[in-house]
């Protein structure tokens, strides 16, 4: 499968938003929610929640986000967290990011969202 990585297309995103108005923070977590927008509209089958999403019920086993990693519910966390999976975890090994703690899904989502929904965790469609 074609990893999914929307990173580009976020980047193109921010400079229109900023020349609008919008500072940093807000570009990027506007154009997060565009993404998502974008996302859903190419892949309808595999729902996916921008920044401000509520968390589905119930929520996705595995979801990858902007960049394409792999997040993995962790049900002994608690509701709604989530840890990259090793293979992702190993890749980004060298990331200034703290890549190794769990996240509840509203950080998650501001953090690293969009977050599409894996095909064998296809919880209702967001709409």
């Amino acid at each position: 499968m074609t990893r999914l990585n929307d990173s580009r297309l976020w980047a193109l995103m921010m400079d229109p938003l900023r020349s609008a108005g919008l500072d940093t923070p807000a570009a990027g977590r506007v154009s997060r929610q565009l993404v998502a927008v974008v996302r859903n509209e190419r892949s309808p089958q595999r729902p996916t929640y921008g920044p401000g999403d509520a968390l589905p019920d119930p929520p996705p086993k595995q979801v990858t986000d902007l960049d394409g990693d792999v997040w993995e519910q962790q049900p002994a966390a608690g509701e709604g967290c989530y840890r990259m999976c090793d293979r992702d975890r190993a890749r980004n090994a060298d990331s200034a990011d703290d890549i190794e703690s769990i996240r509840v899904w509203p950080n998650l989502l501001e953090e690293y969202g969009p977050l599409t929904a894996d095909r064998d965790s296809n919880p209702p469609a967001v709409g």
